[in-house]
């Protein structure tokens, strides 16, 4: 047994099965320091691409399952390997979050290409899962939020959370879905929770 595998035997996941995950994976930037934190009985502070792969998440999923990843620019190719090793294909890029500041200007932060004030939701899927609630091809009425690929949010004020919106439309799309969100930093009605900034919540 290698290391890997003696890795991904510490994460104890709750035993779903969910039929649609969301996870916000706590990425290795070579530039930024330490998160620290604790799951289970496992001490972290971020983790590699080989280490985020290793987590069973395939174990806790239903046959017909989404799966939806947060990431930055940087790691597109690292997050299409790790929707691969869950147990997923890689379908789309769902949404963009444009980040904005309390002023709803563009919060844009510096990197070693350029300035950048997106974050990416990718979407996969396991099985035959689709949309629980489809709309007819014939229905314009969709919200912006839920017809655009760009959707312009200010940023929490906690390091890399997320806006609620987008817990919104994971719900619109699938009402009647068991529904868990993988580090998540706050809970939310109806969906268990699980990570190190927030009491588990499961059920």
């Amino acid at each position: 047994m290698n290391q890997l595998d003696l890795f991904a035997q510490q994460w104890q996941l709750p035993p779903g099965p969910y039929d649609v995950i969301l996870a916000d994976p706590p990425w290795q930037y070579g530039s930024r320091g330490p998160r620290h934190g604790q799951f289970g009985a496992l001490d972290y502070d971020t983790l590699t691409v080989e280490e985020i792969c290793a987590i069973p998440v395939a174990a806790i999923a239903a046959t017909n399952a989404a799966l939806f990843l947060w990431f930055t620019g940087s790691f597109m190719p690292e997050a299409c390997q790790v929707v691969k090793a869950w147990g997923f294909r890689f379908i789309r890029i769902d949404k963009v979050w444009g980040k904005l500041t309390k002023n709803d200007k563009p919060a844009a932060v510096a990197g070693p290409w350029g300035l950048s004030d997106c974050e990416f939701l990718a979407l996969g899927v396991r099985g035959q899962m689709c949309n629980q609630q489809p709309r007819p091809r014939n229905q314009y009425t969709l919200v912006e939020e839920e017809s655009s690929l760009l959707v312009r949010e200010q940023r929490p004020p906690r390091h890399s959370e997320k806006p609620e919106i987008f817990h919104q439309l994971i719900e619109q799309r699938f009402p009647n879905a068991q529904r868990i969100e993988l580090f998540a930093r706050d809970c939310h009605d109806g969906w268990d929770v699980w990570g190190n900034e927030v009491a588990r919540q499961i059920g």
